[in-house]
């Protein structure tokens, strides 16, 4: 799933729908059920198998409008933020995780 840093210190689930929810916060996945224990992914290859839908090779992956989840879509929604969280690669359901610091708000 995929996590912002709070400003209170705990990984929050993402949701583009929301400006306050990883627009320009640090962004990881987590790589198990307890970020504390397994750790999270800052950046690097992920096989994003059950946190991404519609993978197709070379597409870039936005924040979900769908908490903690990934897109290929871009959000599409007033208010809605548009954050590049990285690229599907020519493996199947695997990603390159390189979240972009840049992000725009819809109007």
């Amino acid at each position: 799933k995929l996590y912002y840093l709070h400003t209170n210190g705990n990984w929050t689930a993402t949701d583009s729908s929301a400006v306050q929810s990883g627009a320009d916060q640090l962004l990881a996945i987590s790589l198990g059920t307890d970020a504390a224990v397994d750790g999270m992914l800052i950046r690097g290859f992920f096989d994003a198998e059950s946190e991404l839908d519609n993978f197709s090779a070379g597409k870039v992956v936005y924040v979900s409008e769908t908490a903690s989840k990934m897109d290929t879509a871009p959000p599409t929604t007033s208010a809605a933020f548009v954050r590049v969280v990285g690229y599907c690669t020519d493996q199947s359901k695997v990603i390159y995780f390189n979240p972009s610091g840049d992000w725009v708000e819809l109007v």
